[in-house]
């Protein structure tokens, strides 16, 4: 998880075909809104991780490269929780079984359904 103040440790993990490596960084600018983060980027001040799917437009048109492309992120673990197996509607199993579906499609998350 990424600290939300300048003045935390911040180590960002990169996962390459050699493994996990361990980044250390010094900010100098922290956002924890992706929007925010994707504005301090078009201004030109500096590299951060955003999904892909925010910035595919400033990507094709150049306004944003790719860096470190061979590394990605560790995965990430997603939790789909409901007060109990008992009062889930139709409309929530629904919304699992598209999580799941969506989910199988990407190597970076990692379901967590339990049934």
């Amino acid at each position: 998880m990424t600290p939300r103040s300048r003045s935390a440790d911040h180590d960002l993990a990169l996962v390459g075909t050699g493994g996990t490596i361990a980044v250390p960084l010094s900010p100098t600018f922290v956002a924890n809104n992706s929007f925010v983060l994707i504005a301090a980027l078009l201004a030109g001040r500096g590299i951060g991780g955003v999904q892909t799917a925010l910035v595919r437009n400033e990507l094709e048109s150049g306004a944003l490269v790719r860096v470190l492309d061979e590394f990605g992120y560790p995965p990430l673990d997603v939790h789909v929780v409901v007060p109990t197996r008992r009062y889930v509607t139709r409309t929530v199993k629904a919304l699992i079984t598209c999580v799941e579906t969506a989910m199988a499609g990407h190597a970076s998350l990692r379901a967590s359904l339990r049934r």
